[in-house]
């Protein structure tokens, strides 16, 4: 209904606009987190993504000719398809790559023999609390403090690149040329 009376290219930048909100609220995770403070963020993405896609969609239609049509079809299918696993396997690409640095960088900084350190091993210090030998206990509460601090980063580093191709894509939008008139797109000035 919003495409009959809105040009598709605003509505895109609508969506990428509200998917770069929902990313960057998102930037704001800690390790406390839980699935309930995502919901406003998901929420405003999810409004994002079907304003961005409806509105792509609606924009590639209303450039073609009936030659073109079968063929605009389907590459609108496999973009969608393929776009989709892409993205996946490039945000999970740069999370594990970045939770690898991150888990370095952090790693760097435990060092024995420092307060910190101590006291984060120390309930492991006198006495094992389960199988295994004391020292092994304590790298293994430390290892995992890193891994889920590096993991933090990296998902707040993956947030801030959606954010920011979000706002390229609303770059990109201001090289769109209008489509011809056509049934898909508002009358303009008349």
């Amino acid at each position: 209904m919003l495409l009959k009376r809105i040009d598709a290219p605003l509505l895109l930048v609508i969506g990428a606009t509200m998917l770069a909100i929902g990313s960057w609220i998102q930037t704001g995770l800690t390790h406390d987190w839980a699935s309930e403070d995502f919901v406003v963020s998901q929420l405003i993405e999810a409004i994002g993504v079907a304003f961005a896609i409806t509105s792509v969609i609606t924009f590639a239609v209303a450039n073609i000719t009936p030659a073109q049509a079968t063929a605009i079809a389907t590459t609108i299918q496999i973009a969608r398809w393929l776009g989709s696993e892409i993205g996946s396997a490039a945000i999970q690409t740069f999370v594990r790559i970045r939770e690898q640095v991150y888990s370095n960088l952090i790693g760097l900084h435990v060092v024995t023999g420092l307060p910190a350190t101590e006291r984060l091993a120390g309930p492991f210090g006198s006495r094992a609390t389960g199988i295994g030998a004391p020292a092994a206990q304590g790298t293994a509460v430390l290892a995992s403090i890193v891994r889920r601090e590096a993991y933090v980063l990296a998902y707040i580093d993956a947030f801030w690149l959606i954010a920011w191709i979000s706002l390229l894509g609303i770059l990109l939008v201001l090289l769109l040329r209008p489509p011809p008139p056509n049934p898909l797109i508002p009358s303009r000035g008349a």
